[in-house]
């Protein structure tokens, strides 16, 4: 018996907790304006502006943010966050596919209790376009309608709106246009 509650500590103790970036990106159901503290320090740290011979500058990612180094983000999300890299997204005809985006992996989170396998921000160096893009885990029917429901107020000043889709591949994510 003695052997068997041991075995079950060390497991239990072993095993990985999902964090829960719920909080961090809450927020964005606000009109895609708002950043909790967490997600703004972690954007903040993302891009950097490479400037081109043409006078022009496109977003790179952060030295940093490659290595996985990300300052002032607490530890409990740290830990789940892979290095930044630039990822294309395949999220179907009606999305952005040809803007540069700064993915971040992360390993063990959820949000709104269901797992999650990134998020990107992206950027157009030349008009302003900007926004986020929270990747689902697969899931089922019953969970993606339960994420539909999720009400996503309109900024009333330029009208943005977060919204949950799913692409022709199945991909269900969260897409937050926050352009200018």
């Amino acid at each position: 018996m003695k052997k068997f509650l041991c075995l079950s500590l060390l497991m239990s103790s072993a095993m990985v907790h999902a964090a829960d970036w719920t909080p961090v990106f809450k927020p964005l159901e606000e009109g895609c304006v708002g950043d909790s503290p967490v997600l703004s320090s972690i954007t903040e740290q993302l891009i950097t502006w490479q400037q081109q011979n043409d006078g022009s500058a496109r977003p790179i990612v952060s030295k940093n943010a490659q290595q996985g180094k990300y300052r002032n983000v607490p530890q409990n999300y740290l830990r789940d966050m892979t290095p930044a890299s630039i990822k294309k997204m395949n999220l179907g005809q009606d999305y952005p596919n040809y803007y540069t985006h700064i993915y971040v992996g992360l390993k063990n989170a959820q949000l709104y209790q269901l797992p999650i396998d990134g998020f990107a921000q992206y950027v157009d160096g030349e008009n302003g376009v900007s926004g986020k893009i929270i990747l689902f885990k697969p899931m089922t029917p019953q969970n993606y309608n339960r994420l539909k429901k999720i009400k996503f107020k309109i900024e009333p000043d330029v009208e943005f709106q977060g919204s949950i889709q799913k692409a022709p591949n199945g991909q269900v994510y969260l897409w937050c246009d926050s352009s200018m």
